[in-house]
């Protein structure tokens, strides 16, 4: 038996990123509300079908770190006089930070009795969104500094420490079952991995002891495995060593340099050149 079924509201919204020239993030949202009949008793007077009666924009301004630079309201449609004060006041969320605990320092900073509830519910949707759109920034931010935590480790299934994403794109934040120890390192994986990337010029290389080699950088993307010895690599002021069984992961392009250590230093090297580039 069909049921049938009478519409009488809708609600949109409307969610957007963009990156911007002066290497800040936008994200603008709009939320509408209409009703699918005439109301009679509306404030001032009536509502006609389809006419909103919440119409309300919001543009937040964020850095690839997450702290909110600018935060503009308005209620372009709205039931009371005081809704657009209530907008106007969430100015106030400049400053803070849309990673995690931003519900509860929002709620901190701005009461519900001062501010308007429809924007408030679209604040956390615009934190994500404001994340999916620095996703290629996050990415070269990753592939520069391998070791540097991931934002949105443990946010989700996905990103759970103990799960296979992690394992394989960042293992040193890894901590589920079979943790493999650092000699313990599956050199197949790691195989798997250089050709599923197209790190396809491989080779497995020796380096003396106590080597010590000057900023440089390369025209391709490397990604090695240590076997034995050690290497301390510093990458954007950033010194980190790697020891048997880390992966070292410097794109193209990247000034770095690199200290061996006085057993010397073995490991397998994948290069990702660019199309039409010769192996070296």
């Amino acid at each position: 038996m069909t049921v049938q079924r009478t519409p009488l509201h809708s609600r949109t919204i409307q969610l957007d990123g963009f990156a911007r020239d002066d290497g800040l993030f936008d994200v603008d949202a709009r939320l509408t509300d209409v009703k699918h009949y005439r109301m009679t008793n509306w404030p001032g007077g009536s509502l006609n079908a389809g006419e909103p009666m919440h119409d309300m924009h919001v543009t937040m301004t964020v850095d690839a770190d997450g702290i909110i630079h600018g935060l503009q309201a308005r209620a372009a449609a709205h039931p009371h006089q005081v809704c657009q004060q209530g907008a106007a006041n969430f100015s106030r969320l400049v400053g803070l930070s849309i990673r995690k605990g931003f519900t509860k320092a929002v709620a901190e900073r701005l009461g519900p009795d001062e501010s308007c509830t429809h924007i408030r519910e679209m604040l956390q949707q615009m934190a994500t969104v404001a994340f999916q759109s620095m996703r290629e920034a996050r990415h070269q931010t990753y592939s520069s500094a391998p070791q540097k935590k991931p934002v949105l480790l443990n946010s989700c299934i996905a990103w759970s420490s103990q799960g296979d994403w992690v394992k394989v794109r960042f293992p040193s934040f890894y901590d589920g079952p079979n943790k493999p120890a650092p000699d313990q390192m599956d050199r197949a994986s790691f195989e798997a991995r250089l050709k599923r990337e197209g790190y396809l010029d491989t080779e497995i290389k020796r380096i003396a002891p106590n080597v010590v080699v000057p900023e440089h950088t390369h025209d391709f993307d490397v990604l090695a495995q240590v076997s034995a010895g050690e290497v301390t690599i510093t990458c954007n002021g950033e010194a980190r060593t790697y020891c048997p069984g880390d992966i070292v992961d410097v794109p193209a392009g990247v000034l770095h340099s690199e200290v061996y250590g006085p057993e010397g230093y073995t490991f397998l090297v994948g290069r990702r050149h660019k199309a039409g580039q010769p192996a070296q």
